[in-house]
């Protein structure tokens, strides 16, 4: 099957596809590990389609699947009681960190999506409006997470189906490195490239590792909880 989705809207199957797909496709960034980076260009088209899911299409929107997260995460059992200083990355406008936290103790959290002001001014059911998460201290960075410049060190990071919205698959790996302490817990839900370039173009999604880069990164942690593409693990 071949499909081409040009908008959160439309999206072509088969026949209607292959002429889009002939014209205009990511096969020009492919390598043997996948499409591990795209151009400015692209990555901007990228997030044109993210404002449009979120900001013109699901204003009514209360949710993106965190419930169904929680449960395939195993609702977080693998995690400890205090999580420390907080991160998520490309947190949307309904973060996966209120559900990650639930009753556990947290010093701090921060919030980092290149549209998360956007999300929090115009999105009615932001879960994040005020610049607060329930009563915990909460910062708000909307940067990508390949730019993310900062000193502080982070106990637990969550990254949940945004490598596909990035610029820089190895960039973002970088990033969690550099930020996550020693020992410190990444949660973690990020797909492989299900298909080729030739059978597929998402405007929305460009970044599309093969598995074995994935697999890669992950073996910096040791695992405590893993099922399926969810995966829980503490920094080595």
């Amino acid at each position: 099957m071949k499909i081409f989705v040009a908008s959160p809207v439309d999206v072509f199957r088969d026949g209607e596809a292959e002429a889009r797909l002939a014209a205009t496709n990511d096969s020009r960034f492919d390598t043997e590990q996948g499409v591990l980076t795209v151009d400015t260009a692209r990555w901007k088209a990228a997030q044109q389609y993210e404002r449009d899911t979120w900001l013109t299409y699901n204003l009514e929107a209360t949710s993106d699947r965190n419930a169904e997260h929680e449960t395939r995460f195993g609702n977080y059992a693998a995690l400890p009681d205090d999580l420390g200083d907080v991160i998520e990355l490309g947190c949307g406008p309904f973060t996966n960190a209120l559900h990650v936290i639930g009753s556990r103790k947290v010093t701090s959290v921060t919030l980092l999506d290149p549209l998360v002001e956007d999300y929090e001014r115009e999105h009615p059911h932001c879960t994040y409006k005020g610049g607060k998460l329930s009563t915990i201290p909460t910062t708000l960075v909307a940067s990508a997470a390949e730019d993310y410049k900062t000193k502080q060190k982070f106990d637990t990071l969550i990254m949940a189906n945004t490598l596909p919205h990035c610029r820089d698959c190895m960039a973002v790996f970088a990033t969690i490195r550099r930020v996550l302490k020693p020992k410190g817990y990444l949660v973690f839900h990020e797909c492989a490239r299900i298909a080729s370039p030739l059978d597929l173009y998402d405007v929305g999604h460009p970044i599309s590792p093969i598995q074995s880069v994935i697999d890669g990164f992950l073996s910096d942690f040791e695992p405590v909880y893993k099922s399926g593409d969810y995966f829980i693990g503490w920094r080595k």
